[in-house]
């Protein structure tokens, strides 16, 4: 009956190599059972930082948002039926920047000194620009992503409403 299936194959070599091994079986195929446990120990797993020296790390990431002018007449002054746009973004934003580890598997949970979200509006768009820094030994252009997604999620959350089509 399995062999009905299509299934995945991941050979612990090709896992530890630079690319890790995937077949898509067909029909037919002998399904290949894989042990949790020997899967697992294929995954190399967070990098070590520990040994590269603490610097200044800075990173900016902007997310940019469209949408019809006649959104624009309503949102101008960052009202919506939710509350303020501005704030929600910036404090989602912040959120998403400091909560980065909790949702990113593999990223170090690090030190943030700062986190800047700006958000500039014009007629049918929005810009979201989130900047990051911290003094440790890895970069933190996760944190800048990851907020900058979150905010421009947020405000797409609080302007769905507003569009009927």
């Amino acid at each position: 009956m399995l062999n009905n299936f299509y299934h995945f194959k991941i050979t612990r070599e090709r896992a530890r190599g630079s690319q890790i091994g995937r077949h898509i079986g067909s029909k037919g195929s002998t399904p290949i059972l894989i042990r949790y446990l020997d899967l697992i120990s294929t995954v190399m797993g967070m990098i070590d930082v520990g040994d590269k020296p603490e610097s200044l790390r800075s990173a900016i990431a902007q997310a940019v948002l469209e949408f019809d002018n006649s959104i624009y007449d309503v949102i101008k002054d960052g009202n919506s039926p939710k509350g303020n746009i501005f704030e929600i973004a910036r404090m989602a934003g912040t959120m998403g920047a400091k909560k980065t580890s909790d949702l990113i598997p593999y990223c170090h949970p690090i030190p943030i000194d700062d986190i800047k979200v700006d958000l500039t509006i014009e007629h049918n768009r929005m810009e979201i620009k989130v900047r990051v820094k911290s003094v440790w030994n890895t970069g933190v252009e996760m944190e800048a992503l990851t907020g900058a997604t979150v905010a421009a999620l947020s405000v797409y959350d609080i302007l769905k409403p507003l569009k009927k089509s």
